[in-house]
């Protein structure tokens, strides 16, 4: 059969595998090549704000380039472009070895040139990864992919970060030479990640279709409300993501921070992305993009405000602290902004579409980084002299605050479907019960064996966050699941009332697998009329064991004794034991005065057999609490092959009534020999020896029993003997 273009499951683990490999060895690559080593080397320089701006801006500005690469790269395979992009992206910075020997002037013009072919190389590779992303992830597992994505670019960065920090303190090198020894190294694995890419399984090519320009894309895009929405919030969260770039400046030129301090809060922020990365990965697929979004947004503008109005002299410490949190807040908005667009992407036009996102985010990013740079030349002391507050940067944080205002404005006006509200959410994540929830599922997702499987879904049941009750919620809906009985049996020990209407749902369905566990679950729900009428509905079902535990349940979560006719004429239809013992539950809850022990016999005149029969009788005498000796384990024993001593044990302990030590050795001889006649009579015996007794339900039983008279003792086996004469001398030893 044909592949289609769109990869099968294992073309796309393949490829899922090969993309983490990528992202391993780009996270190395990029941050020796880019971000933070550029701005140490045009610090190096003297380079102005200006300057500044234009390099924290230029890897989004070079997406200016992205409307002639659908037509340049039209009916080319998508991985191999974004591989030679990548190849092309190292090749270029083997350049900057160029730097050692220029003078300041030039060396900063030079390295311009080089970071903005860089940049270019790697936005188109950036334009072509969103689509590649998609192909390779699910509606369902989109945020995990993501997540797991930056996971993996993150680690290998915090690492090299640490590496190259300790390097610089150590090398004897000048710091030019040391830096540009480090872009070489990253050009070589670079290659690597390059290689990785080219691997990924794609059938898709980059077309491009006349009057499907970008122009005509964003139009299309701005015309659909969800779309638009989503490239807004895009384009802003990449604008703050450029503007808050200017901090690693502010860090060195005026807070005074040396090269080897900027790469281990370069290691730190890697630490804050990489655990924005988890967040989104644990949240976003189960909550949704908008409540995560919305939440460290406006988090994230009060860490504006606070870098707003924080003076120098606050020092290194908090400077550095504050720059590690603001990159989590804004990372994991950037992030969920991220899962957003990847689901719109359209899969007719998907690279013009992101080339058009791509451009706009040029456009956006270059206005960011020249206002950011111009507004980093103006101290706010020189507008409000002799104030304890603000800084050198006041003026470009303040821009920044008024973007994420722009930026919550429409994450407040997102609409995503089964998304949780923000109010939901921040009860999730400010719960210990939420946070308990969002682990256990995820332990879930990665737990095979069958005992944690059932210790996680237990304690999933008894997590009353609404979380736990979602993901509760989406097990029940599943016709099987593994972990579905198991949910449901949990409902029976610890009930919840948002999941009734579900509980009630699997009860009445007949031809549900947990229908049994179902109605035994809504059991637990005492004095609740939905549970009660459910109940009372499947009394009327097709299926005896359906209408015995529908019984049993509506034994105990109602009182109303007018039902008790009614079971206990759907008692006499029980076809298995199971049936037989929910009855006679039933009946024990509802029958305050015990009248249904008087039909003790019933299963010898339903000739049932010998197993129904001693079950039948261990579970009355279990009712009665008679206390040792215990008529199951005698039983048991004789189940065993040890009649005898059993019997004889029995007689021992039962010699404490009159009759029964006056004539044990007759007695004990009577049921070795099975005379069943010589039995009937000594039980008579004791029956007759009861005046009066405490337990109204006692003198019922004893009816029952009389009743021995009625039946042909050819139709008691031993079963019936033993337990006659066991509840005989139980009311014996009991009576008044």
């Amino acid at each position: 059969m044909a592949s289609t273009l769109y990869l099968t499951e294992s073309e796309k683990q393949k490829g899922l595998k090969h993309m983490l490999r990528d992202e391993m060895f780009n996270g190395i690559s990029y941050n020796l090549l880019g971000g933070t080593f550029v701005y140490l080397i045009a610090v190096y320089f003297n380079a102005g704000s200006f300057v500044l701006g234009y390099i924290s801006s230029v890897l989004y500005i070079a997406g200016a380039i992205l409307p002639l690469v659908p037509k340049m790269f039209n009916k080319k395979n998508i991985v191999k472009v974004q591989s030679r992009a990548w190849l092309l992206r190292g090749f270029v910075s083997f350049l900057y070895v160029g730097l050692i020997f220029l003078e300041r002037k030039y060396a900063i013009i030079f390295l311009l040139i080089i970071y903005t072919l860089f940049s270019i190389f790697r936005v188109i590779g950036i334009a072509l990864n969103d689509f590649t992303v998609k192909s390779l992830s699910t509606s369902n597992n989109l945020g995990r992919i993501v997540g797991n994505i930056n996971i993996a670019y993150q680690s290998s960065a915090i690492i090299v970060c640490c590496l190259a920090a300790v390097y610089l303190d150590i090398v004897k090198l000048p710091g030019i030479i040391a830096i540009v020894i480090l872009q070489v190294i990253g050009a070589v694995l670079n290659t690597f990640s390059a290689t990785e890419i080219s691997k990924i399984p794609c059938r898709r090519t980059i077309n491009y279709r006349k009057g499907q320009g970008l122009f005509i894309i964003f139009k299309e895009s701005m015309k659909n409300e969800i779309r638009r929405r989503r490239l807004i919030l895009r384009w802003i969260s990449s604008a703050l993501v450029v503007g808050f770039g200017m901090v690693v400046p502010f860090l060195k030129i005026y807070v005074g921070l040396n090269n080897s301090s900027i790469l281990f809060y370069t290691a730190a922020c890697g630490v804050s992305s990489l655990l924005a990365g988890l967040v989104n990965k644990q949240l976003s697929d189960r909550l949704g993009s908008k409540p995560i979004c919305l939440i460290s947004s406006i988090i994230f503008l009060l860490i504006l405000i606070a870098w707003t109005i924080s003076p120098i002299s606050l020092g290194f410490t908090y400077f550095f602290l504050l720059g590690v949190v603001s990159n989590f807040f804004l990372l994991i908005s950037y992030f969920s902004v991220f899962r957003l667009i990847s689901a719109v992407i359209p899969d007719k036009d998907a690279i013009s579409f992101n080339s058009m996102n791509n451009f706009t985010i040029a456009i956006l990013a270059f206005l960011t980084g020249v206002v950011s740079g111009y507004l980093a030349n103006f101290e706010i002391v020189e507008y409000i002299p002799h104030t304890n507050f603000f800084n050198s940067y006041s003026f470009m944080f303040i821009f920044l605050v008024i973007l994420n205002f722009v930026f919550i404005f429409y994450a407040a006006r997102l609409k995503e479907v089964g998304a949780y509200s923000s109010s939901e959410t921040a009860k999730i994540l400010l719960s210990r019960h939420g946070i308990q929830a969002i682990s256990k599922i995820e332990r879930l997702s990665h737990t095979f064996d069958p005992y944690k499987r059932r210790l996680l879904l237990f304690s999933l049941g008894t997590n009353t966050n609404t979380l736990a009750t979602s993901q509760l919620k989406t097990i029940l809906a599943t016709p099987f699941s593994i972990d579905k009985k198991e949910i449901v049996r949990s409902l029976a020990i610890r009930p919840r009332k948002s999941l009734l209407p579900d509980l009630i749902k699997l009860a009445e369905n007949d031809e549900e697998s947990t229908q049994i566990e179902a109605i035994v679950a809504l059991g637990s729900y005492k004095n609740n009329e939905m549970a009660i009428k459910s109940l009372k509905s499947l009394l009327n079902s097709r299926w005896g064991s359906v209408r015995s535990v529908a019984s049993k349940s509506l034994s105990i979560i109602s009182k109303d004794n007018s039902l008790l006719p009614i079971i206990m004429e759907l008692s006499l239809k029980a076809a298995h034991i199971d049936e037989e013992v929910d009855y006679l539950i039933a009946k024990k809850n509802l029958d305050k005065e015990g009248l249904f022990f008087e039909n003790f016999f019933v299963s010898v005149s339903q000739k049932r057999g010998s197993t129904y029969r001693q079950t039948r009788y261990a579970v009355l005498a279990s009712f009665l609490h008679f206390g040792s000796p215990v008529l199951s384990n005698i039983y048991g024993r004789i189940n065993l092959g040890d009649y005898n001593s059993a019997i004889e044990d029995f007689l021992t302990d039962a010699q404490d009534v009159d009759i029964v030590f006056n004539n044990f050795e007759e007695i004990l001889k009577a049921f070795i020999d099975c005379n069943h006649t010589l039995l009937k009579e000594y039980s008579l015996k004791l029956l007759y020896s009861c005046k009066s007794f405490k337990d109204t339900r006692l003198s019922h039983i004893r009816n029952g029993l009389l009743k021995v008279n009625d039946f042909d003792l050819n139709d008691f086996d031993l079963q019936d003997m033993i337990a006659l004469f066991y509840f005989s001398y139980s009311l014996a030893n009991n009576s008044k």
